[in-house]
């Protein structure tokens, strides 16, 4: 008898669980997401060399121009962005670093830093030796140091320089360069080893982000004295100058954006980043800048050696001279006034209708007077007044950012962003309603009223049989 009755009770429940997710189910809002904001900056004025080009806006990662920005391309030394990032996150700039035999083991015509094993660098002089002369051996030392120091100590060269590798995809991930795979520290040329444009520009993005890496990549030399080693080899290098108490490195910024006696290419706002040249790469250039308040990254992969420095001139002075930052609304911005029906006596009967949220974006000032925006009211406010806002009626209660519709933006009539529309207060209903006013939403839009007829329905059945087995018994 008790477990006929606890089954009972447990179907109940269930039952009215149920209940309450249909009316909530009543409630949900299927608004489509947004679609992605057009791609700015696709006029047919700006051409470049590059097979793959983006021009990207630091702090909101906007895509202001691009052509083929996911195409599959070769880094090559454009790689040690991510090596630059991936050492400043896992060390202390000040760590001490004794480098060994992996700094020889650079293929064959690699540019390096002339770094001398046994000898004892910082780890800030090897992310100089690694962007400023583009140092191979540089890169090699930073990996086989970080994944000792992360991973274990015991790892040798070639397991450490596999673990780091692991360690730079695994943090191109996280940013969201999902198209790229790196197989190596420095962007030797690898069919293995590439990226694309736009993954590229989320790398170079997230590090400007790393005040460390932004000091470093704007150095437009530096020079490094270190006590002699004993090393033939290092006396060879044609990158150090070694006599016999000490060695002295000098290290020079290849990004002639940042040089001011390259005439030709310098440009004054360039801010970074990093240059990268092998044959089936071509000549690439990560770059940036900054005026106004307003920072740009370009990226341009397989250019000419000319093509690299007037393309990305082109794309940052198209981004600081051509773009701008335009506020379209702000969060509590009315857009209209809607009456209420069914309030209670002391309310008023109309309620505000506002922006849930900023809408400020990066545009070409030439798009700005071509946008267009339009309300879109939610479906239940539509019923039997059309599309006609005059004829829209609330009925109380409103409750305050109760979602009442959207506002849509769309540039050239592909849609770039919509924004919520809500209540700017509430409003409480009469307390007994008049009935025409009892009827404003259809009944499966009232989740009282649902709940109400599932218990009518269910508490009589449920009555009659707790009676029916206390008869039996």
């Amino acid at each position: 008898m008790k477990k006929s009755i606890s089954w009972i009770i447990i179907i109940t429940m269930v039952m009215v669980v149920s209940i309450l997710n249909d009316c909530k189910a009543a409630f949900k809002d299927n608004t489509p997401p947004p679609a992605s904001a057009p791609v700015l900056g696709t006029h047919n004025d700006i051409t470049v060399e590059a097979a793959a080009a983006v021009l990207m806006e630091q702090t909101t990662g906007k895509i202001l121009y691009s052509r083929n920005p996911h195409e599959i391309m070769y880094p090559a030394s454009t790689t040690k962005i991510l090596t630059t990032l991936v050492a400043l996150e896992n060390s202390d700039t000040q760590d001490t670093v004794t480098v060994g035999e992996e700094v020889k083991a650079v293929p064959n015509h690699s540019t390096v830093a002339g770094l001398i094993p046994g000898q004892t660098y910082s780890m800030s002089d090897l992310l100089l030796a690694l962007m400023l002369p583009s140092g191979n051996d540089a890169a090699n030392a930073i990996a086989v140091y970080i994944a000792r120091r992360v991973k274990d100590e015991s790892l040798d060269t070639d397991e450490a320089m596999v673990e780091f590798c692991r360690m730079m995809n695994q943090r191109a991930r996280e940013i969201g360069a999902f198209r790229s795979n790196f197989v190596n520290p420095h962007g030797y040329h690898d069919n293995n080893h590439y990226t694309t444009a736009y993954d590229l520009a989320l790398i170079a993005r997230e590090a400007m982000n790393n005040p460390a890496f932004r000091r470093l990549v704007r150095t437009p030399h530096a020079v490094v004295e270190k006590p002699a080693v004993v090393d033939k080899a290092a006396e060879q290098s044609d990158t150090s100058d070694q006599p016999d108490e000490v060695c002295i490195h000098r290290w020079t910024n290849g990004n002639r954006l940042l040089n001011r006696t390259s005439k030709d290419y310098y440009f004054p706002y360039a801010t970074g980043i990093k240059t990268g040249f092998t044959t089936p790469a071509g000549h690439c250039l990560v770059s940036s800048a900054f005026k106004d308040g307003l920072e740009v990254i370009s990226v341009v992969l397989k250019s000419t050696q000319e093509g690299r420095w007037v393309d990305s001139r082109k794309l940052l002075e198209y981004g600081l001279n051509d773009c701008t930052f335009h506020q379209l609304l702000k969060k509590g911005d009315i857009l209209c006034t809607l009456n209420v029906t069914n309030h209670a006596q002391d309310e008023p009967g109309q309620v505000n209708v506002i922006a849930a949220e900023d809408y400020r974006d990066i545009f070409d000032n030439e798009d700005i007077p071509k946008i267009q925006s339009t309300i879109v009211w939610n479906d239940d406010l539509l019923k039997d007044v059309g599309d006609n806002r005059e004829n829209i009626l609330l009925s109380a209660p409103v409750f305050k950012g109760q979602k009442l519709g959207r506002i849509v933006y769309t540039l050239d009539k592909v849609l770039i962003k919509q924004i919520d529309l809500v209540a700017d207060r509430d409003i409480e209903a009469k307390l007994q309603p008049d009935m025409e006013n009892t009827n404003t939403l259809p009944l499966g839009k009232h989740p009282n009223t649902v709940f109400v007829i599932g218990l009518l329905i269910i508490c009589p059945g449920i009555f009659f049989t707790v009676r029916r087995l206390k008869a039996r018994s």
